[in-house]
């Protein structure tokens, strides 16, 4: 398999940093993987953020799904592989399949981004941006991330600051902290007791450094499962900024 044909792998390793107190790897670390191997294979093809730039326009991440099957421990060696495909000339869609050191997966995951103008902050077709060589007949995607309900009853779970620490490259807060910040609002009992099941995530807006955030939501039991719907929100404006599905059985 080679990142000329759309598909990308690579290695790595479960880093001590990686783990939470039950040394398993942490939900945000696969989230944060998914955007660093995405990000690699989109440079390697031309696609990268850096590449649209010069074109004036600018990646916005639409939404994430993560299954996982299992949690890796420690130490432990794994392998991603991710593909990339368009969707209906308006949607980057990538999987990721996460594989332990004997093929066997432990996450799969599925995103989509869309191609924003810089100036005129509206979605680009890709098709008259991209070259042609980009498209080819893998046109539908198996399956398209799922909608994530709105909570019924929402309260008040908690509120947040975001930090220097959350901001990456584009001077935004990063995706990844704002699953930090769900999953904080989560029953410790669930998240000890109960393994995780699947994570559903819709971007809808930006913060930045030192906006204040909160995160309203209820939790929903289904015989031996639990589920968290939440939404994040900017508290100067009450803007929308996420919306997430948090599973465990």
């Amino acid at each position: 398999m080679s990142e000329l044909d759309g598909v990308f792998e690579e290695n790595f390793r479960v880093l001590y940093s990686d783990v939470d107190f039950k040394g398993e790897i942490k939900s945000a670390k696969i989230l944060s993987l998914c955007q660093d191997v995405a990000s690699r294979h989109a440079y390697q093809m031309g696609l990268s953020a850096l590449h649209m730039a010069e074109k004036g326009k600018i990646w916005v991440v639409h939404r994430y799904e993560l299954e996982f099957n299992k949690k890796l421990f420690w130490d432990e060696e794994f392998k991603i592989i991710t593909s990339r495909y368009p969707y209906k000339k308006l949607y980057e869609m990538r999987r990721f399949d996460f594989l332990d050191s004997k093929g066997e997966p432990f996450v799969k995951g599925l995103c989509s981004w869309v191609l924003v103008d810089k100036k005129t902050k509206r979605p680009s077709r890709l098709d008259r941006v991209l070259e042609q060589s980009f498209f080819g007949e893998k046109e539908n995607p198996v399956f398209f991330p799922s909608e994530v309900e709105t909570p019924l009853n929402p309260v008040l779970m908690g509120t947040y600051r975001a930090l220097r620490d959350d901001t990456d490259y584009n001077n935004h807060v990063n995706n990844t902290s704002y699953l930090k910040w769900a999953e904080e609002c989560i029953d410790e009992q669930d998240y000890v007791d109960k393994k995780l099941k699947k994570i559903e995530i819709v971007y809808s807006n930006d913060c930045f450094y030192n906006d204040v955030i909160e995160i309203f939501g209820e939790k929903r039991d289904k015989e031996f499962i639990s589920e968290y719907l939440m939404e994040i929100k900017n508290k100067k404006d009450s803007g929308l900024l996420s919306r997430f599905k948090i599973s465990f059985f």
